[in-house]
């Protein structure tokens, strides 16, 4: 599609609009409103009279979105803008602030594994990944290492990076190898996997298959003293189907919900969503049998595992606190606060709320300060039995919503069922939800593990869907700021693991892709017993 001048002038002051009036802080990244307004006349001075291809435009608008520095607000790519299917077939990690190359697909590349990027066309690895800041929000340094990592993926990203228009059929690229010797070659772009995948074995064995909510647990020893639970994923069980329909999220309803099902049902699908839902593996149900199994065995750890998570419903993480420390802990887990705002995008997305509850905040531009008073109150004063009482009020309300683990937590079954010492791993793409579960099992006393979240604990969160009215793009706005750590900038930027990943730790581990399985297991108190029964 070629868009004409006028169509893209109004794209980008659609979009324009759409932030300052859906996101909560459009402007402090950026400079402030001057900068941005400056940003947006810069934009459409850009724009050529006859117009440009959807590709074009894209590029043109992922700066102003880039400068806000938020992980969550974005612009996607439409399937018919990838400039090209070809890519080369290479997964990295990040660790210790580099990308480490950790899956191929043919035999001759093998010797690689575990190498470093240093150069992509001679452009340097520090160079890209600035550049990555430029083009897309990041809370960051491991929101960019991602987003490098993620451009092996999708041509249209770096290409973006090494600032050509289409990629060449072949790239140059440098990798520093494990014992620090650099290695230049030729690598050639392919639309077809050139074969099965190839990654370094792993030691570890006893891993449990995930369920279709992307969800699962296990032992790791035979005497049953280490539990493992492992959630790749906060959007798919069916809890989080279940909150979204009581609140009319509808954008979680339709292909995820049904992708979801498929894994479970034969077709053709159920006809309703509640049915739909009702054939999701539940997460209380997984929780209990977990908590359960845990008891009978008298189990010592509990190793979650967040890895590769990358986000949904952070109720999961609610659900967890209780079962592992019961009502009084989960009252005084989450700490910090959130400052919400609504707009009409708000409402486009929440088609179960109505403006009309919410007068005295759209008066104010929508921002709601209640949970940020809340905080301060009780950082004057402690928290009281007021407020403990609140905020059980507001837990019964979230949990309402979830039909499925309501009646558990009224009549408080499961409650504190078993309490082990907590690990919990996280890696770079432990993101959004991912990362709330991790914070909530930090503040009651867990370790993480692993390599830091590209998740900033002060950042902008919960999306609100939205698209352009000529060019079809479309994306997600933040439309709250959170504040975990309101006190502690440095925590807030990013929360380092007390037992990190490091590259010289994998080289140990001879590249094992569940390294940090194994750290946390080198984590634990009385580890040697638990170790010699993997």
């Amino acid at each position: 599609m070629h868009l004409s001048y006028q169509e893209l002038c109004e794209d980008v002051f659609q979009l324009a609009q759409l932030l300052v009036d859906s996101h909560p802080d459009p402007y402090s990244a950026g400079g402030g409103a001057l900068a941005f307004r400056r940003k947006v006349v810069e934009l459409i001075e850009t724009l050529p009279d006859d117009g440009l291809t959807e590709w074009q435009f894209l590029r043109r608008l992922r700066p102003l979105i880039a400068s806000l520095k938020d992980g969550h607000t974005m612009l996607h790519s439409l399937e018919s803008q990838t400039i090209s299917t070809k890519r080369i077939w290479w997964e990295w990690e990040a660790v210790e602030e580099q990308l480490v190359l950790m899956k191929v697909h043919q035999p001759e590349e093998r010797c690689l594994l575990g190498a470093r990027l240093a150069h992509i066309e001679h452009v340097p690895f520090a160079e890209l990944v600035r550049r990555v800041d430029q083009v897309r929000g990041c809370d960051n340094l491991y929101q960019q290492l991602i987003y490098l990592a993620s451009a092996f993926r999708q041509t249209d990203l770096l290409a973006e990076l090494l600032e050509c228009d289409e990629l060449p059929s072949s790239l140059r690229l440098t990798l520093l190898l494990p014992d620090d010797t650099e290695r230049e070659l030729e690598v050639h772009l392919s639309e077809v996997q050139p074969g099965e995948m190839i990654v370094p074995e792993s030691s570890i064995t006893r891993l449990p298959t995930l369920n279709a909510a992307q969800l699962g647990w296990s032992f790791l020893d035979e005497q049953q003293h280490i539990a493992y639970l492992r959630a790749t994923s906060m959007f798919h069980y069916r809890e989080a189907f279940e909150f979204s329909y009581a609140v009319g999220y509808q954008m979680h309803l339709g292909h995820e919900l049904d992708a979801t099902v498929r894994k479970v049902l034969q077709e053709p699908l159920p006809e309703s969503v509640e049915a739909k839902i009702a054939a999701v593996p539940s997460a209380t149900n997984l929780l209990l049998e977990l908590f359960t199994a845990m008891r009978e065995a008298n189990s010592t750890h509990l190793i979650v595992d967040l890895r590769s998570c990358p986000g949904g419903n952070s109720l999961f993480g609610s659900m967890l606190i209780y079962f592992l420390y019961g009502v009084e802990n989960l009252l005084s887990t989450i700490g910090g606060y959130q400052i919400k705002r609504y707009s009409p995008l708000y409402f486009e997305n929440y088609q179960q709320t109505s403006p009309e509850q919410f007068q005295h905040v759209l008066q104010n531009g929508g921002y709601d300060f209640a949970d940020e008073q809340n905080w301060q109150h009780v950082q004057q004063t402690g928290l009281t039995a007021l407020d403990r009482q609140r905020d059980y009020e507001d837990y019964q309300q979230y949990f309402s919503k979830m039909p499925t683990f309501a009646p558990v937590f009224e009549q408080r079954r499961g409650e504190k069922l078993w309490t082990p010492e907590v690990v919990v791993l996280t890696s770079a793409d432990t993101f959004s939800a991912g990362f709330d579960v991790a914070v909530y099992l930090w503040r009651r006393g867990a370790r993480i593990a692993g390599v830091p979240s590209a998740q900033a604990g002060n950042c902008f969160i919960d999306v609100l869907k939205y698209q352009l009215r000529h060019s079809g793009l479309s994306g997600y706005i933040s439309h709250k700021r959170s504040l975990y750590f309101p006190d502690d900038p440095e925590r807030g930027k990013l929360l380092r693991p007390a037992h990190e990943l490091t590259y010289a730790y994998l080289v140990s581990q001879n590249f094992d892709p569940h390294a940090a399985v194994s750290l946390a297991l080198a984590s634990l108190s009385g580890e040697s017993e638990a170790m010699r029964n993997l």
